[in-house]
This record gives structure tokens, C-alpha cells and sequence, in this order.
């Protein structure tokens, strides 16, 4: 059966010249060449940008994340305000975010970093012989435990805990360069999704940062990222950090550091804890006493939680503090305070030969001795035994007294305001580690009598 209304094609009659078919078929070829030029322009211009080392790369190519980015800063700490005069009492007999619990340590030939409550950051610290302004450092990164949102990296020109500079990434596939100014979060490059970035535990990615004065370029995965400048441009001390948002719980092992800092070989695989030139120490609540633990040619100390809620000028402190380990002579452990964030603070420190000292450390480096070390019978010597330490400040003077027995008054060049806490010093040759049994902090009204 056949429709009538159907004809077979047939070639118009004014196409049947052979000449008319030959331009056709030049022209038919022309145009496919032409076709075949642009797709292959398009699929250099593509390779071009997928192996690009530019800042980052075009919206169209990356996948949609499974995360929205992290937070820009840790959450205050849910503290109650402090109304009046403040007062934090402490017996560390539960559970509490109100103390640093973290660690730095050597362990399977890495470089581990793990910080137990939220919204808290640590740094381990290359042990350089200065200030480092000018460096190249790349280090293998990965995230074994703890919330994707984390953040991790490099963090430099350190000039006090809370400021510095930081390349990191999250285990949500998310790179940054931040700013953090008297503990305020400013990304200078904000959170960035970046498909180059493995995630996972088992996850490896390598981080490089070069800073040359005010210039600072950051690559990842061997990719260039970030090009920007540095308006403040000043040294500092060069770490790696970690950072915990709304969970606790994480553990990161950094590895494989190569480069200079400073005409110093940054060059370290972690297969020694013995040699290594990174920071060993950290901080715990165990047994109904606050630990802190610093390994060789450090000093580690700890404030309340959260950051500024110690921050007193005319207060007194008492503490009971007790020496657990450690065998160099010139292991010390006691209290600071007067910190004003810039590593400037006073500490009074107990030695295991029952001598002590009273230092101010004026944040460049240098250490003033308003006490000389010398013996003071009150004191406790050797290991397992508490000495009580009480501090009373009003203004510029300073009154000690160790075990009930009080010390002459030392007056400071200026009046002592800060933040309050406790502390442990190693020595160059070996580790220290102390317990705080109970921690007393009261702030004083001005004018008023001695107490």
C-alpha cells in the first residue's frame, strides 16, 4: 500500500551541474575544517585551564560540593558574661571546656596535632633560631579524625597566639588564606571549593606557602592558588595550626617538610621525635588536676577559656602546682600573667632544687629578671610535692608569697594588666611535665586594701 501524499527525494534540478557539486563539496569541506579548528582550539583552551595555576578555577568546571564552606571564626565559648569583678574558681575535678585540652606530638613518623574541644586552635612550632619573615615550606597534610568543617595548614608571621597569618584547607575540599588579628578572623582569600583537594581519611595533600616580603603565593597539590600581598609584611614565628569550629575531636598528621626559612633548612620526615625541630607539648584534664606537658627548648602555658576572660589588671591568683617529671636542672613550672598577647608577660617560675625566679618577657625575645633565681626554704624541692602559689597585684607591685610565706614586694617599671594562667618550661635538654590542682583567680577593686 502506497501514500499518495509521499514522494521519494530526488536532487533539484538546479543541482545536477557537476561543476555546481564540485564548489559544494569545496565549500562542505571548508566549513568542517573551520569546525574542526574551533573544536580544537576549544580543547587546548580547555587543557589550558584544567592544568591553569591560576587562583582558582572557573565556576563551570567544578562540581557542586557536598558541604557548604566552614565558618569564618570558632564560636565564642557559651560562657555566662562576667558581671562585676571577675572570679574564676577552678578545681578541674569534671569535664570542662573551659581549659585547652590539646597535643603536639611525634608519632608513626609524623608530625600529629589533635585538639579535643570545639571551637579551639593549636599550633606546633618550628623551633627556628629567630623570627621568620621570608620563607618556602611545603609540608604533606592529612586529617585522621574529627569533623570535615576543620581547618588545617600553614600558619606564619606569628607575632602572638592570636596573630598570624594561615594557608589551610578543610577536609570538606575547601582552601583559604586568613588573617587572624587579636583573635579577629579576616580571610583574606575567603573559603574557596577546590576539587583538587583530596578528602577522606586516608586523604594526602601537599601545601607549599612562599613568602618574599610583602609577596605571598600559595600553592596546593603543586598548583598555584593564591597570589596576594601581605600589607603588614612583618616576621614572626613559622607553625603549622589547626583549627576546631562547632566539633572537637581532631587529629592531624603533617609530614614531608621541605624548604628554607630564613637560610635554615626546614627539611624534616619526622622519623626521629628526638631530633626534631618542632614543638612537642600540650594540655590536659586528667585525674582531678590540669596537666601540662612541653618538650625540649619550650615553654607551654594555659589561660582560661574562653580567650580574654582572664584579662585582669589589680587581681590575685593562687594556685597549687606540682612537678611530675622532667630531668634537666633548669626545668621550671609556676604562673603567668600580665600577658598582653604579643608573648609579653611576667612568669614566676619553681626549679626541682627548690630555687625560683621572676622573669618579664618583653615579646621580642629578650627576658628581664626581676627576681634573680635564688633558694627560698618555703619552697618544696624535687618531684610529687605541691607548692601553693599565690600572686597579689594592685597596679606596678608585685607580692609573692610561696607556701604561706610571703616574699618582698617587686615594683614593675608600669602597671600590670593581662591575661592570667599557668606555665611550664623545659629547658634545652629535656621534656617537663606538671599538674595544677587548683586554680583561684580573683579580680580586686580599685583603691582598695591589700588582701
Amino acid at each position: 500500500m502506497n501514500d499518495p501524499r509521499y514522494e521519494p527525494y530526488s536532487t533539484p534540478s538546479d543541482m545536477s551541474d557537476p561543476q555546481q557539486r564540485k564548489t559544494l563539496l569545496w565549500i562542505v569541506l571548508g566549513v568542517g575544517g573551520l569546525i574542526g579548528v574551533m573544536i580544537c582550539s576549544l580543547s587546548a583552551l580547555l587543557a589550558f585551564v584544567l592544568l591553569n595555576t591560576s587562583p582558582r578555577m572557573p565556576a563551570f568546571l567544578q562540581p557542586e560540593p557536598d558541604l557548604p564552606p566552614p565558618p569564618e571564626a570558632p564560636r565564642a565559648a557559651d560562657a555566662a558574661p562576667t558581671i562585676g569583678l571577675v572570679l574564676i574558681e577552678e578545681d578541674f575535678a569534671q569535664a570542662t571546656n573551659r581549659w585547652d585540652q590539646s597535643l603536639s606530638r611525634v608519632v608513626d613518623g609524623a608530625y600529629e596535632l589533635r585538639v579535643d574541644i570545639p571551637n579551639y586552635d593549636r599550633y606546633g612550632l618550628f623551633l627556628s633560631d629567630g623570627a621568620v619573615a621570608n620563607f618556602d615550606m611545603a609540608v604533606d597534610v592529612q586529617q585522621v579524625a574529627g569533623d570535615l568543617t576543620a581547618e588545617y595548614g600553614i600558619r606564619f608571621r606569628q607575632s602572638g597566639p592570636g596573630n598570624y597569618l594561615m594557608f589551610s584547607i578543610s577536609g570538606s575540599g575547601y582552601y583559604r588564606l586568613v588573617r587572624v588579628s587579636a583573635n579577629t578572623y579576616q580571610s583574606i582569600v575567603p573559603w574557596t571549593f577546590d576539587q583538587r583537594i583530596a578528602t577522606g581519611s586516608a586523604a594526602v595533600n601537599r601545601l607549599r606557602v612562599i613568602a618574599r616580603g610583602a609577596n605571598i603565593t600559595a600553592f596546593l597539590n603543586d598548583v598555584q592558588v593564591i597570589t596576594t600581598t601581605d600589607d603588614i609584611a612583618t616576621s614572626g614565628q613559622l607553625t603549622v595550626g589547626v583549627t576546631t569550629f562547632d566539633q572537637g575531636g581532631l587529629v592531624v598528621r603533617f609530614d614531608n617538610i621541605a624548604g628554607q626559612a630564613e637560610g635554615q633548612s626546614l627539611q624534616e620526615d619526622f622519623s626521629n621525635a628526638e631530633t626534631t625541630r618542632w614543638s612537642i607539648g600540650g594540655a590536659t584534664i586528667r585525674d582531678g588536676a590540669y596537666e601540662l606537658f612541653a618538650g625540649g627548648g619550650i615553654q607551654s602555658w594555659q589561660q582560661p577559656l574562653p580567650v580574654g576572660s582572664s584579662r585582669v589588671n589589680d587581681f590575685v591568683l593562687e594556685v597549687e602546682a606540682e612537678l611530675m617529671s622532667g630531668a634537666d636542672e633548669n626545668i621550671a613550672y609556676g604562673v603567668m600573667f600580665g600577658d598582653g598577647g604579643s608573648f609579653d608577660f611576667y612568669s614566676l617560675f619553681i626549679f626541682p632544687d627548690g630555687s625560683m625566679t621572676l622573669l618579664l618577657s618583653d615579646g621580642e625575645g629578650g627576658l628581664l629578671p626581676l627576681i634573680p633565681r635564688m633558694e627560698v626554704p618555703a619552697i618544696k624541692s624535687g618531684r610529687n610535692q605541691i607548692n601553693t602559689i599565690r600572686v597579689e597585684v594592685r597596679s606596678n607591685v608585685i607580692r609573692l608569697t610561696i607556701n604561706d610565706t610571703p616574699l618582698p614586694d617587686i615594683e614593675s617599671l608600669f602597671p600590670i594588666e593581662g591575661e592570667v594562667g599557668m606555665i611550664v618550661s623545659s629547658g634545652r635538654t629535656g621534656s617537663v611535665q606538671a599538674r595544677f590542682h587548683r586554680f583561684h583567680l580573683r579580680e580586686l577593686p580599685k583603691g582598695g586594701q591589700q588582701v
